[in-house]
């Protein structure tokens, strides 16, 4: 096999790893049945995440430029890491409140939404096939989550605006890292 060949099976190995971790972020809140606050988990996330992460900073803090322009410096990293912090209190909260598959579904339109803040924000083209995925994603939300607009309905719930704040906070998450 050769070098790209070993690249492409460790890239796998990663997203695979990623994956694994991400079901496991996303159905812990829900075993612990509302015990933990929203707040309490997303602060051992980020914990967790930051002792990953320092190892890594501290090898490479020479290659990092230090701007301080409260848009692309420090700044841009605290609106991220704020939106990254929502996105995950959010969906946790969510998936205690309703069940996890309407939370996954609701908070899968994130993709959605960082299309569309790209298109605002950073003045990314949308072509055909964009907002064709974008309206597809939706309609695949719609049809996993099963939306009843009765009484008992569990998308005119606090859970369900828990799960699109999510969404919306992952979507500017996400433009940030491509800014």
């Amino acid at each position: 096999m050769t070098g790209d060949g070993h690249a492409i099976i460790r890239a796998w190995l990663w997203v695979l790893l990623a994956t694994l971790l991400f079901a496991i972020m996303f159905t812990i809140p829900k075993f612990l049945d509302g015990s933990v606050a929203a707040v309490q988990v997303a602060f051992f996330r980020y914990c967790a995440g930051f002792l990953t992460i320092v190892p890594v900073f501290l090898m490479r803090r020479k290659s990092i430029r230090r701007e301080r322009h409260p848009i692309t410096g420090y700044g841009f990293h605290i609106l991220r890491a704020l939106m990254g912090s929502l996105s995950v209190v959010a969906i946790a909260y969510a998936v205690v409140e309703i069940p996890l598959a309407n939370a996954q579904a609701i908070n899968m339109t994130s993709g959605m939404f960082a299309a569309i803040f790209a298109v605002l924000v950073l003045r990314e083209r949308l072509n055909r096939f964009g907002t064709a995925a974008i309206f597809i994603s939706l309609a695949g939300a719609v049809v996993v989550a099963e939306p009843r607009l009765d009484a008992g309905s569990q998308w005119l719930s606090f859970g369900a605006l828990a799960a699109l704040a999510s969404a919306v906070a992952w979507g500017v998450d996400s433009i940030t890292l491509k800014y």
